[in-house]
């Protein structure tokens, strides 16, 4: 599990003359994690093969950048950045074998993603060229979870991968005065990508050796044989995001905001989930003597996307003179 806050912030300041001022937060996370299991068994009786992997990853992070109580008067372009990557690479496989018998393997690959990045600027006051409060959340997620199982009566093998991805990105800029000749820009931008794979191959190949005749020279006794292979892949996918960009009680009727140009942005155009899931399973059963030979063979794979999103631009309660605004 990783844990990880990045926080910058001016508070309770005062600052003339600067050329620019920026607030910057910015987070960068990676988790590689591989795991893996191999089991073999070459008893002639009673032979098992289990293997199992998993791997389970849990990321969650908190990145902001704000200004609360701040007084800016002639500066250059002012900014409030929060910026946030995290990534997962997990894959989890199992390889079980038992030719004489029953081989079985398991995978299974847990991803999770929570982020909370935001930029926000409260209660304050700005009097300069330009000013951009900003907010980029970018997470992704890669998940393999494979199974091969072989068996000489039964093959079993299951792969699952689940991963979700929640949180998302905030900009605010909430009871600030403004007064700048340039831009005025609060921006929100989330971006979540899932690649979940489970896979599963499964193998029986049964068969039986003529048995001996008996003292008095009989034929063979009469035999049976099975084979069995099942195959499961499951993937499960999940993004809850949020991407919020507002203006809010900023300026009044008696003092307004100014700004050359205003623009508040929330895009969450860069969701995607690629899901996919495979079962393979082969049977056959087959003898060289008298008897019945029964071969069964099931492939199974499961598939399921979920995204809830959440996306929002406005201005609230704020009275603002400019010559050009987009929302």
């Amino acid at each position: 599990m990783l844990n990880e806050d990045t926080v910058a912030s001016i508070t309770d300041a005062n600052l003339q003359d600067a050329i620019d001022v920026d607030v910057v937060a910015s987070s960068s996370t990676a988790n590689f994690a591989i795991s893996g299991a191999v089991a073999i068994s070459t008893n002639k009786k009673k032979a098992v093969g289990i293997a199992g992997a998993v791997t389970v990853n849990v990321q969650d992070s908190m990145t902001h950048a704000f200004m609360e109580r701040a007084t800016l008067k002639n500066v250059g372009d002012v900014s409030v950045l929060a910026n946030a990557d995290g990534s997962i690479f997990a894959v989890a496989a199992g390889l079980g074998g038992a030719p004489r018998g029953f081989g079985v393997a398991g995978s299974v690959a847990i991803n999770l993603i929570t982020s909370d990045t935001q930029a926000y600027m409260d209660a304050s006051s700005v009097i300069g060229k330009s000013l951009a409060v900003h907010s980029r959340d970018k997470t992704s997620i890669i998940a393999v979870g494979g199974a091969i199982a072989f068996g000489g009566k039964a093959g079993i093998g299951v792969g699952f991968a689940y991963n979700q991805i929640s949180g998302g990105a905030t900009a605010l800029l909430s009871a600030t005065h403004v007064d700048v000749s340039g831009l005025l820009s609060v921006t929100a931008t989330n971006s979540a990508q899932i690649t979940g794979v489970a896979a599963a191959i499964a193998v029986a190949v049964a068969g039986f050796e003529e048995s001996s005749p008996t003292a008095e020279g009989s034929e063979a006794n009469e035999r049976n044989t099975y084979a069995v292979a099942v195959a499961a892949g499951v993937s499960i996918n999940r993004i809850k995001s949020d991407s919020h960009a507002s203006i809010q009680s900023t300026g009044t009727s008696q003092t307004r905001s100014t700004a050359g140009s205003v623009v508040v942005k929330a895009d969450d155009d860069q969701l995607r989930i690629n899901g996919v899931a495979g079962g393979v399973a082969i049977s056959v059963s087959k003898g060289k003597s008298t008897g019945k030979s029964t071969s069964v063979a099931a492939g199974i794979s499961v598939v399921f996307n979920e995204v809830e999103r959440t996306t929002d631009a406005l201005v609230d309660n704020s009275y603002l003179t400019l010559s050009l605004i987009h929302i």
